[in-house]
């Protein structure tokens, strides 16, 4: 639970730094080293690109997703076949940003989810 904490605050913070930075542009120029952050890949926010793209916001909001309500079991055939979708995704760039979103956010949710849970997995296997 203690980990959920941590992480669930860490990326609430990066994602209000994420909406902030179009009013606040050194904070998109601190996220430019964790985002490619081409302007057609990102959506708006007050007029003008987030400084992230679609798929980074969508493993953003994933991790915090995954913070606040994680996954119950790790569904592998459904992680496996979503990051497929996403692999194909990036290497043709066959969705638009919506799309790239909505994709990526599950993959990223139960990724997380299994992460934060990892201990505590442990911990029942060794009882």
């Amino acid at each position: 639970m203690r980990v959920r904490i941590i992480v669930g605050t860490a990326v609430a913070f990066v994602l209000a730094a994420i909406y902030a930075a179009p009013l606040l542009p050194a904070l998109g120029l601190a996220l430019q080293a964790v985002c490619h952050q081409a302007p057609e890949r990102c959506f708006e926010w007050l007029g003008r690109p987030l400084p992230v793209c679609a798929r980074c916001l969508a493993l953003y909001s994933g991790v915090l997703a995954a913070a606040l309500r994680p996954s119950s079991r790790p569904y592998p055939r459904l992680f496996v076949s979503l990051a497929v979708l996403n692999g194909l995704d990036w290497l043709g760039g066959f969705t638009g940003n919506e799309a790239r979103f909505l994709l990526a956010l599950p993959l990223f949710w139960l990724a997380a989810s299994y992460m934060m849970t990892l201990d505590s997995h442990e911990r029942a296997a060794s009882n």
